[in-house]
């Protein structure tokens, strides 16, 4: 919903020259500034202005339910041992922490890891038949949003993994030997 009305503020700004794209590090601030002093210094005309002015004030309250929700969950993560414990894993922030914990809900359900691979649907599935015994695409049986959540925090694992691998190899290929 954020970005959808940050994309509208930008769509009509961008019509009367009033705001580009804001750079990394600088948007919010500058989004907020920028578009009503555009607005209440007459820049747009009435109309523009009109239009504009309840997406920034809907974009601003937006944004900060969003940092209030933020600081509640990493509130709520930072205060479970099982949360902490996860959060020591690279790539995995307090909300795959969470949502992972609230999925598994009592860990004394299941006997084997295997099996909470399973309630995920992250096992791949099985096509026999007679001689024939085939591993398929993984059976997306379980929870989607569990499924999402993990398969997140291992992209931001491998990433991490990749850009470090990267930075160490371009490191040992500029030193000279000694």
């Amino acid at each position: 919903m954020l970005h959808n009305v940050s994309n509208g503020w930008f769509g009509e700004a961008a019509t009367q020259n009033l705001a580009s794209r804001p750079k990394a590090g600088q948007g919010r601030s500058r989004l907020r500034h920028e578009g009503r002093e555009a607005c209440v210094i007459g820049e747009m005309d009435k109309v523009l202005a009109h239009a504009v002015l309840p997406l920034l004030d809907a974009r601003t309250v937006l944004f900060q339910n969003y940092l209030e929700l933020d600081r509640r969950v990493k509130r709520a993560a930072s205060q479970d041992a099982v949360c902490i414990r996860m959060m020591t894993v690279p790539g995995v922030a307090p909300i795959a922490a969470l949502t992972f914990k609230a999925a598994i809900d009592d860990p004394n359900r299941f006997k084997k890891s295997r099996t909470v691979v399973a309630h995920f649907g992250l096992t791949p599935r099985r096509y026999q038949s007679g001689e024939h015994d085939n591993p398929g695409r993984i059976s997306k049986a379980g929870d989607r949003d569990v499924r999402a959540t993990l398969y997140a925090a291992a992209n931001a694992m491998l990433m991490r993994t990749m850009a470090g691998s990267h930075r160490r190899r371009k490191t040992s290929l500029t030193q000279t030997p000694n």
